[in-house]
């Protein structure tokens, strides 16, 4: 009975924790259309070696915590792959011919050891999710992105500072999460940003923000940390953005 307890305390704690989560609209429907890992089924194969025979018939193929240093070359050989989880590794690059596979929707290459990520993945015409969280990215170089899809991307954890001009090009990037950078205002490109609804700029040192801010008027969701703001600002950046939901998080 004493271990039972404890069980059933974690169960109810963990579904009131997912009942107050406000997660957008978006994301649901995303992670609806993707399911997890952890669903049976999702993958079809039990490890990567039977993967590896059948090439074409691999959907979703999950190589997380494998300890690879580079990306397994057969993958190029995954034409029809759509989903691809290389999360907890120890990459320090993503290969240019990984946007060869034409049909993949969302690629995970968070907590690696990263310093970039090629114009090329997004460019890729189907891509519409990227997990580059928690690695050493210091700067994104992508001159030129026109015919991204890109719909959700997760650059917390990073060392950014800035993002480029060319981030205005991404026409259908709806989440943008930029937690735990170096960011000291809201990045300017995020103006010219139209279709973008919501941004997480959560455990930045954020004190500023650009004077012009209230041209957005597409954004729905925005979060700051509330320390380096103060008081005064955080009201008139409500009154810039009333269309905006605007969450200024203490910790």
């Amino acid at each position: 009975m004493k271990k039972i307890l404890p069980l059933l305390l974690l169960i109810f704690v963990s579904k009131y924790l997912v009942a107050q989560t406000k997660v957008p609209d978006y994301v649901k429907e995303f992670l609806k259309k993707y399911p997890t890992k952890d669903k049976p089924g999702t993958y079809g194969y039990p490890t990567f070696d039977e993967a590896k025979l059948n090439p074409e018939k691999v959907i979703e193929l999950d190589l997380s915590q494998a300890g690879l240093s580079t990306v397994p070359i057969e993958i190029k050989n995954f034409k029809n792959i759509q989903a691809i989880d290389l999360s907890h590794n120890n990459l320090t690059h993503v290969p240019q011919w990984l946007s060869n596979l034409k049909h993949l929707k969302k690629i995970k290459i968070n907590r690696n050891n990263l310093i970039d990520i090629p114009d090329s993945i997004f460019k890729m015409p189907m891509l519409e999710y990227i997990d580059a969280s928690n690695n050493n990215i210091g700067a994104i170089a992508i001159p030129d992105i026109a015919k991204s899809n890109i719909q959700e991307l997760n650059l917390s954890f990073n060392y950014l500072k800035d993002l480029p001009s060319s981030f205005s090009q991404l026409k259908k990037l709806r989440v943008l999460y930029l937690e735990n950078n170096f960011f000291i205002q809201i990045p300017s490109v995020v103006i010219t940003m139209r279709s973008l609804k919501y941004l997480y700029l959560f455990g930045n040192k954020i004190n500023d923000y650009q004077k012009d801010i209230d041209k957005d008027d597409s954004l729905r969701g925005l979060i700051l940390s509330a320390k380096f703001i103060p008081t005064d600002k955080q009201a008139e950046l409500r009154k810039l953005l009333p269309n905006c939901k605007i969450l200024f998080r203490e910790y």
